[in-house]
């Protein structure tokens, strides 16, 4: 119980864990990212919760607050490296703000976990219904890699998109 003052109170920290990022999903849902980021915002205070920095981060992007939006990527991917859905959330959102090499990174990461996947758990990243990885990842990487100049580097990853995304 935390007294603001003599007429005024409020209670703190009696909602289950996951209750804002629920709220916050629901929110997503319906496209009410500013909703959606004040939720996350109230898990993070009292969780400390990878999941609400990611869906925080896509509110964000959908924003087009693309610092914001890699900030709490970072965050994220401090608590969970291995994150496929916030390297490729990262990797877009780096590409909006033209740091290619950061681009670059996250992809290789991404491209070396999802190597590791079977092809049904590929298919789930692809098709989650909130913040999918993006299929187009060897493209943008290739995209990345032509701003830095490594015009070979690109042109391998383009034809790795045409490999495995031949109807692109």
């Amino acid at each position: 119980l935390v007294c603001k003052n003599k007429s005024m109170k409020e209670l703190i920290g009696i909602r289950p864990s996951g209750f804002y990022l629920k709220k916050g999903l629901r929110e997503i849902e319906i496209k009410k990212w500013d909703k959606s980021v004040k939720f996350f915002d109230r898990e993070i205070a009292y969780n400390n919760n990878q999941e609400a920095y990611a869906y925080r981060a896509f509110s964000k992007f959908n924003l087009e607050d693309y610092l914001g939006s890699i900030d709490d990527l970072g965050n994220a991917l401090k608590i969970d490296k291995s994150d496929v859905f916030s390297l490729s959330l990262r990797s877009r959102a780096n590409f909006k703000v033209n740091n290619y090499q950061e681009v670059v990174f996250d992809l290789n990461k991404l491209v070396t976990l999802i190597e590791f996947k079977s092809k049904k758990e590929i298919t789930d990243l692809f098709n989650r219904e909130i913040n999918p990885v993006d299929r187009n990842y060897y493209y943008l990487r290739g995209l990345a890699k032509s701003e830095l100049g490594d015009s070979s580097g690109a042109i391998k990853d383009f034809n790795l998109e045409i490999i495995n995304n031949p109807l692109n």
